[in-house]
């Protein structure tokens, strides 16, 4: 079962317990480009301007470009929720509308800026400031 744990000294953590194939990453160069859509853009123009845009590109990208074996939907909802939550915000829909979301954007339906709307309506600010995401042994020493 995979597990998503934050620990102070570690950071987010995913753990696979016990391990299962299914959770391999089987493109890794498109999981590498789902997860830099975020932060698209040339010079000072950012191409997903909004915390709301970011998270809607990085769910889309995760569930749209087939990087896992299976999952895809729960990851790239699972990795919005999480993105949000690190900069501030608490992703709270109802779970059939989490359902419908991911099943829409995964027959691409839906834009990023409809996703956006959408994540943004589901989300509320937390009591406490941002986290710094940290990854344990990246960058490598």
């Amino acid at each position: 079962m995979l597990q998503v744990v934050w620990t102070e000294d570690r950071g987010i953590v995913l753990r696979n317990d016990p391990p299962s194939p299914f959770l391999l990453a089987v493109n890794h160069d498109r999981l590498e480009a789902a997860v830099a859509q975020p932060s698209a853009g040339f010079g000072d123009f950012e191409c997903y301007p909004s915390l709301f845009e970011k998270a809607a590109v990085l769910a889309r990208g995760l569930i749209c470009d087939h990087c896992f074996t299976d999952g895809n939907k729960r990851t790239g909802m699972v990795a919005a929720a999480i993105f949000l939550g690190v900069n501030g915000y608490r992703f709270r829909p109802p779970w059939e509308k989490v359902v419908e979301l991911a099943r829409l954007i995964a027959i691409k339906r839906l834009t990023v800026a409809h996703i956006a709307q959408v994540i943004e309506r589901y989300s509320e600010p937390l009591d406490r400031p941002p986290q710094q995401l940290r990854f344990p042994g990246f960058p490598p020493d």
